[in-house]
């Protein structure tokens, strides 16, 4: 666009003459050209531009340079007096240099899309106008480099000369080495999962990569575990894109762990009886000991080590009168989770020996009794199944002669009821236990006795959630919720059935879960178990206590953090009780010796 100059003009002219007007025009080179006027001579001789000019009159030149904004310049009298003009053009394009550097070094640089080089690298720009009163034109400099984000900076014409771009990484791969040791700098090999995917045992190497769209976003975060499964607690930490290079993490050992007992239970809901599996998880020590100063002699009987969450658990157990072997049932879950449970038979002298299966097939077989008060070599064993009626509870009994099995499988009880929990002293004595409808929501657990032949069956007013008989047969057991506290207690009766006494009256043992009671052979003590105790959290767990039937002294045997129940004297071996525990991982029978008279 053409800018005129339009100065004023004045009067003073000299009529009918001619004026010499030398053009100084900035910078030399310039055209200067009449515009069409027949009376403006331009003359460039000599190196020198000379414009003849009527002194009367309006007249105009322009003046016109490539690169520069073209004048149209009004002589005026002051140029006639002066006889000269003094004219300075406009660039229209202003050269630039910049100094492009970026952090890292070696980014590509690009102008306006065109790639000019590498950084460090001095950047040559050209700006343009349209005229001298046009702004001037920007320019984009984008800066590359491989795996870190694309920058972008304008130019303009007064920007500053030195361009300095610090570059975002969006992609960066890195090494890392995990370590796993114990409290006293001792290697573990624990195993090491990133983002849950397992990477192997320590010391891992992990190469990961961190990527990320743009620098606004955050870096990611993986997340890595470290530990021993029963060994060592599992330890979370995160790794991120600044991390050093070496994660060293102390682990510390497991001291309790969650088992699931997988026990044959009979459970009364909304819809009646029902014959289930408990999964509810019960806490074990993983240390084995006894701190209770009480017992002497601990071990195990069985010994089902824990491997994981299916495990085989001991359900319940049985010693036989002689005191030489144990009965026991054995919860086993498939891999799809079914649980069977089968009869097993094992010495009571060593762990982990010779041991003999009783019973097999896919049935819940559990609570094996053996009539202790008979001594002679055939033995009758009754215990509850699901052998009759799968979805039910009844009684069955097989014969053992010389710890063998004779015959086939009994079902001693066949009505359409629940019956569960038996319990014996002598084959020709009544076999008492639990039975509840079938179906029938408000159904209850009665206390119920029958011969071992399946004749002369009856049921008693009083109900339980388990039994027991004395070893004399003389006196009933039994364990049921209170109606004002709904914790279980132990109650007792003639087997005759009338009166009825609480065992128990000490209030702390009142305000808890009893359980499992078993009368000693010279009937004077009584063991049972009990959740009174309460660990820094809260949180209880079953104990084993003592109690003297005559004085009503309760003194606590097994204290161990482990979940202790269904305590059995041995009918040959004074002092010497058996028990379950799931203490170490996994249920067990054990035993123990009271180091003196409680």
């Amino acid at each position: 666009m053409n800018k005129t100059l339009l100065l004023p003009l004045f009067a003073l002219f000299l009529s009918g003459c001619v004026s010499e007007l030398q053009v100084n025009v900035t910078p030399g080179g310039a055209r200067v050209a009449s515009m069409g006027d027949p009376e403006v001579k331009v003359n460039t001789a000599g190196g020198k531009t000379v414009v003849s000019v009527p002194t009367e009159g309006l007249h105009q030149i322009t003046v016109s340079l490539p690169g520069y904004d073209t004048v149209t310049y009004s002589v005026t009298a002051a140029d006639i007096q002066r006889k000269s003009v003094n004219i300075a053009l406009q660039p229209l394009f202003l050269d630039r240099t910049f100094t492009v550097t970026t952090v890292p070094e070696g980014a590509k640089v690009f102008l306006d899309g065109r790639e000019m080089g590498v950084t460090p690298f001095q950047c040559p720009v050209r700006f343009n106008r349209a005229s001298a009163s046009s702004p001037w034109d920007s320019h984009t400099l984008t800066l590359r480099l491989g795996e870190w984000q694309e920058e972008s900076v304008v130019l303009g014409d007064s920007s500053a000369a030195s361009v300095s771009v610090a570059l975002s990484r969006l992609h960066l791969a890195r090494h890392f080495t995990i370590k796993t040791v114990t409290s006293d700098g001792q290697a573990l090999d624990a195993q090491v999962v990133i983002n849950g995917k397992v990477i192997g045992a320590a010391p891992a190497a992990a190469d990961l990569v961190f990527e990320r769209a743009d620098k606004t976003q955050a870096w990611p975060v993986f997340n890595c575990s470290v530990g021993i499964v029963d060994e060592y607690k599992e330890k979370a930490f995160a790794i991120s894109v600044d991390s050093p290079g070496t994660f060293t993490i102390t682990l510390d050992p497991v001291t309790e762990m969650s088992v699931i007992p997988a026990f044959p239970a009979i459970v009364v809901g909304p819809r009646g009886a029902q014959y289930v599996v408990d999964a509810a998880a019960r806490t074990a020590a993983v240390d084995t000991r006894e701190a209770s100063g009480t017992v002497a002699e601990l071990r195990q009987v069985t010994n089902y080590r824990r491997k994981d969450h299916l495990s085989p658990q001991v359900n319940s157990f049985a010693i036989s009168p002689n005191g030489q072997s144990i009965v026991y049932a054995l919860s086993e879950t498939a891999d799809d989770g079914t649980v069977t449970s089968n009869l097993w038979q094992t010495s009571t002298d060593q762990a982990g020996g010779a041991r003999q299966r009783l019973t097999s097939g896919a049935y819940l077989d559990s609570i094996p009794q053996l009539p202790v008060g008979d001594s002679d070599a055939s033995q009758l064993l009754v215990f509850q199944s699901n052998r009759g009626v799968r979805e039910s509870a009844d009684i069955s009994s097989i014969n053992l002669a010389d710890g063998r099995v004779v015959g086939g499988i009994t079902q001693v009880t066949r009505e359409s009821r629940f019956n569960y929990n038996p319990t014996i002293i002598r084959q020709n004595w009544e076999l008492f236990f639990l039975s509840t409808e079938d179906h029938y929501p408000q159904a209850v657990p009665q206390v119920s006795y029958m011969r071992v032949d399946g004749s002369s069956a009856s049921y008693m007013n009083e109900t339980a959630s388990s039994l027991t008989l004395s070893p004399d047969g003389r006196q009933v057991y039994f364990v049921h919720k209170d109606s004002a506290t709904g914790k279980k207690q132990i109650f007792s009766m003639p087997r005759e059935g009338y009166p009825v006494t609480q065992v128990i009256s000490l209030p702390a043992f009142a305000a808890a879960n009893c359980d499992y009671p078993a009368v000693s052979p010279d009937g004077t003590m009584l063991l049972f178990s009990c959740d009174l105790a309460q660990d820094a959290s809260g949180r209880a767990s079953n104990d084993i206590y003592l109690m003297n039937l005559a004085s009503g002294q309760i003194s606590p045997l097994i204290t161990n953090a482990s979940d202790d129940i269904r305590p059995t004297w041995s009918p040959v071996d004074p002092g010497v009780v058996y028990f379950l525990s799931n203490r170490g991982g996994s249920y067990n029978v054990w035993r123990f010796r009271l180091v003196e008279a409680q």
